[in-house]
């Protein structure tokens, strides 16, 4: 209207501009966590911190859903109990998913495929997981069975033996020289498993010239006196005699040379070169050899023959006394080697026990399995060949060991003990 003088016309223009009502949204929180940690609610693992659920998106209604599927937000202190602030390893998504289901009812959370446990700082190297189907000998907790005879006690002792799980220490299958000291006992625990016989020694004694010799070879009879002279550097005579009777089979007769020395007499046994005696001095005693190899059962006996030499030097006479042995058997088979018994053995010789009884043979061996990421015990048989296993396994020949679990066998044959992993379904 026109403005009548005097007078106030007051115009009012609205210029305000709106926006729609901003669509709802949902949050997305990604986040890392340690892997398999525990269910606070419950039992078990938190199914959403396992392997197989990594990168797999969950809706998330509540802070008690949250923490059933992801676990308690974890935080690292010192070892007084500080909380280490800023630390790269500690679950601040998962404490940001917590804080948000505070205020909201629902929210999505997306765990990355990373174990935040397994990047803690270790004093070991870091290794992966095994591959699937891989086997795990336990050095730690397998026992050897290893006892050594002492003919003075008549008993067993039990020997400890260095056990070697790295190929590095070995050589040509052989513990290193620089492993062990003299009289030392070892165990090649490095054996992988193969369907292929493994044809190498895995147990060894360190001999007197500091050389691993394996148990059962002849290297290793070399190194076990069959008998032992009690008296050290003796007076001999020089011309005088004894005779040695080799399993009932030859007589050797030996003499003492001019020197008159223990020295000379094992000299003298050593240049008959009969390759089944020998013989050596230490701290003056006479030591003498047997390697037999045709009989398990070889045997020495000695006379005096022309004077006392063989008394002079603390020599028996007129026993039979049998070479060393590697024998297998279980706590119920164990040797009568005594001097009352019928095969008197001398110290040194092995009895290899088997089973878990008395610390026997008993290797613990697992096998790895890559969907519950953890090792698997498996059975483990002991045998004295391939067929005792295959008749064990298989009546019907070996035709149907594929349809059988793996089984791993431990073969006792002469110095080996090799290991069989025998594949089928598991």
């Amino acid at each position: 209207m026109a403005l009548t003088s005097p007078g106030v016309e007051v115009t009012i223009i609205d210029q305000s501009q709106y926006l729609p009502a901003a669509a709802g949204s949902v949050p997305l929180v990604v986040l890392a966590t340690a892997q398999n940690k525990a269910n606070p609610t419950g039992t078990g693992v938190a199914p959403a911190t396992t392997a197989a659920n990594a990168n797999k998106l969950y809706q998330v209604t509540s802070q008690r859903d949250l923490v059933s599927l992801y676990g308690t937000p974890f935080f690292y202190t010192t070892t007084a109990g500080t909380p280490i602030q800023g630390y790269e390893l500690n679950e601040y998504g998962l404490l940001a998913a917590y804080s948000l289901l505070g205020v909201t009812n629902r929210c999505y959370v997306l765990r990355a495929d990373i174990d935040l446990a397994s990047l803690v700082g270790q004093t070991a190297r870091p290794t992966g997981a095994p591959a699937n189907g891989a086997y795990w000998l336990d050095t730690l907790t397998s026992t050897w069975g290893i006892n050594v005879f002492n003919a003075t006690t008549g008993q067993f002792t039990p020997a400890a033996p260095i056990v070697i799980s790295d190929y590095a220490a070995l050589s040509n299958d052989v513990p290193l020289g620089s492993i062990g000291n003299i009289g030392d006992y070892a165990v090649n625990a490095t054996i992988k498993g193969t369907d292929a016989p493994v044809a190498v020694p895995q147990f060894f004694l360190k001999n007197y010239n500091n050389t691993w010799v394996p148990l059962g070879s002849v290297e290793w009879q070399q190194s076990v006196p069959t008998i032992q002279g009690t008296v050290s550097n003796p007076t001999l005579v020089a011309a005088n005699s004894f005779t040695i009777n080799i399993s009932g089979i030859y007589n050797i007769v030996v003499t003492v040379p001019a020197d008159n020395t223990v020295a000379g007499v094992a000299s003298a046994i050593n240049d008959l070169g009969l390759g089944i005696i020998s013989a050596r001095v230490s701290s003056g005693r006479l030591l003498i050899y047997s390697t037999q190899t045709s009989t398990p059962n070889g045997y020495f006996s000695i006379t005096n023959t022309t004077g006392t030499p063989a008394t002079a030097m603390g020599l028996p006479l007129s026993t039979n006394v049998y070479q060393p042995i590697l024998q297998y058997g279980t706590s119920s088979q164990m040797p009568l080697w005594s001097s009352s018994q019928t095969t008197p053995r001398p110290t040194g010789s092995i009895w290899m026990k088997i089973g878990s009884s008395g610390n026997g043979l008993e290797p613990i061996v697992s096998r790895y399995s890559t969907t519950t990421a953890s090792w698997v015990a498996k059975s483990v048989s002991l045998a004295q060949s391939d067929w005792s296993v295959t008749a064990t396994m298989d009546p019907s020949g070996g035709a149907l060991i594929q349809q059988v679990k793996c089984m791993v066998n431990i073969i006792l044959t002469d110095n080996l003990m090799q290991v069989r992993f025998t594949y089928g379904k598991d």
